[in-house]
């Protein structure tokens, strides 16, 4: 289950918070749950013909049966149409 917005600051920055929980059940009569609080910050450009876009996402897990984490991934992507 999970929830969250897409916050547009202008055309080039945008601002997404969500929250997600999980449970999962890796092994029979073990069930693992886990809070997951995200947020990605999206900074583009666009020109005439093509576009350049890159994401932040930071993760932070809350675990009930281990260890919290985070984490942090970007993804860069370039537009440019061919035909």
């Amino acid at each position: 289950i999970g929830a969250g917005f897409d916050y547009k600051f202008n055309r080039n920055v945008s601002f997404a918070p969500s929250y997600l929980y999980v449970v999962t059940q890796p092994q029979r009569r073990r069930t693992q749950t886990e809070s997951r609080l995200r947020l990605a910050v999206t900074v583009g450009n666009e020109w005439k013909r093509c576009s350049l876009r890159n994401r932040n996402l930071f993760e932070f897990r809350f675990r009930n049966n281990a260890s919290n984490s985070w984490s942090y991934r970007n993804r860069l992507t370039f537009q440019y149409p061919i035909l």
